[in-house]
């Protein structure tokens, strides 16, 4: 909502221009991102987030395969070929362990899905966006319905006002969300929906990267292994 809040002076005078279509298409992709976040909350609640994120990162599997559903074409071979090397390199690089399958993995896998079918659906409305700026507003607005309308009842919160705080939650407000959903709006439209599936699965990688700098954490055999395993998957691809 932060986000939302933060996009408003740019978005509240256009909206006597927008159509039934922007509010549409912006409604779904935000309410299937949100379902995903909020399922993803639900697994890591008692999988690791290494778990989360091999089990996150399978979009790249699931999207070349639910293509043609879309009418985007079957995927080249070469992609398909990639996004396995690819899910294999995030396999590696988190080590996790599927042994045991629980609900938790199950509210994880849901994640993947929705991510899925929010890039597959995004490459389908995108040439018809005239304004992305309040296409992002409206993804953003409809995204947190779902965690909101799910977690406030029965829970309790405490209010906290730091510097640390405050910094986080304008990090992820501007640009963890605001910049990052309006980038992909307007540009995934220049690549392919397998390509995109591949790059999101270089999330666990870039995590690995700024941990060991801000954070002093090392970067071990299996990160540096897996990580370049997924960065050899994105040129085949």
């Amino acid at each position: 909502m932060l986000a939302a809040v933060v996009m408003l002076p740019f978005v509240w005078r256009r909206f006597k221009n927008v159509s039934p279509f922007l509010l549409m298409a912006g409604g779904v992709l935000g309410l299937l991102n949100g379902l995903g976040y909020y399922g993803q909350t639900m697994g890591l609640k008692t999988i690791s987030s290494a778990e989360s994120a091999f089990i996150t990162s399978m979009t790249v599997i699931i999207v070349p395969f639910l293509a043609p559903m879309f009418r985007l074409g079957k995927p080249h071979w070469l992609e398909l070929t990639a996004a396995v090397i690819c899910l294999y390199g995030v396999f590696v690089l988190t080590g996790s362990n599927l042994a045991h399958l629980n609900s938790a993995e199950w509210w994880t896998f849901l994640c993947a899905l929705t991510t899925a079918l929010s890039i597959l659906y995004l490459q389908v409305v995108s040439r018809k966006i005239d304004d992305f700026v309040v296409f992002t507003f409206i993804q953003i607005l409809f995204c947190a319905l779902i965690p909101l309308s799910l977690t406030v009842k029965d829970h309790q919160y405490t209010a906290v006002f730091n510097y640390h705080v405050i910094t986080g939650l304008l990090y992820c407000a501007i640009l963890s969300t605001a910049l990052t959903f309006f980038l992909q709006s307007r540009f995934q439209q220049y690549t392919s929906p397998t390509k995109v599936g591949i790059i999101f699965a270089m999330e666990p990688v870039f995590a690995s990267i700024i941990a060991f700098f801000f954070n002093g954490e090392a970067l071990g055999k299996t990160t540096l292994i897996g990580g370049g395993i997924i960065l050899v998957s994105i040129l085949l691809s």
